[in-house]
């Protein structure tokens, strides 16, 4: 069974991650990377040739996502790197069971707050189909 992220645990999420130290992201993206390896390096390669900080975002936006997951669902199962491709062919009309979560990419990606993050519109798109990959099997790993 497929259970949506209520809206106010995705918002807590964003908010909750903004607030984190440097040393605490830092760690927090070390466990991230040991606990969704295929993921992971997934976001790193499909960014690698936007601009700087399109990548940083992308980074970031995996660590909130991720966090949310875990949070409505606990310790998720390790994604491989079959799963990951399988659904990046299939992920083309996004992942419907988070709507609350594909907003919240929305709004980073296209209504972006005023924090001198700027993104060309190739960096959007990217970015967008990436993070729909990524809820997809986050989506699938609980």
């Amino acid at each position: 069974m497929n259970q949506s992220i209520p809206e106010d645990l995705v918002d807590a999420t964003w908010q909750e991650v903004s607030e984190f130290s440097e040393e605490k992201a830092l760690r927090e993206m070390n466990r991230l990377t040991k606990a969704q390896p295929a993921l992971t390096a997934f976001v790193m390669a499909r960014s690698e040739d936007l601009s700087h900080d399109a990548r940083e975002l992308g980074i970031y936006m995996l660590l909130v996502i991720s966090r949310m997951f875990e949070k409505q669902f606990g310790k998720l199962k390790k994604a491989d790197i079959k799963t990951v491709r399988r659904l990046e062919e299939e992920c083309e009309d996004g992942d419907t069971t988070q709507p609350f979560v594909l907003r919240s990419v929305e709004d980073c990606l296209f209504d972006p707050a005023d924090d001198g993050i700027k993104l060309t519109e190739e960096d959007q798109e990217t970015l967008f189909a990436v993070m729909k990959v990524v809820i997809g099997v986050l989506a699938g790993a609980h």
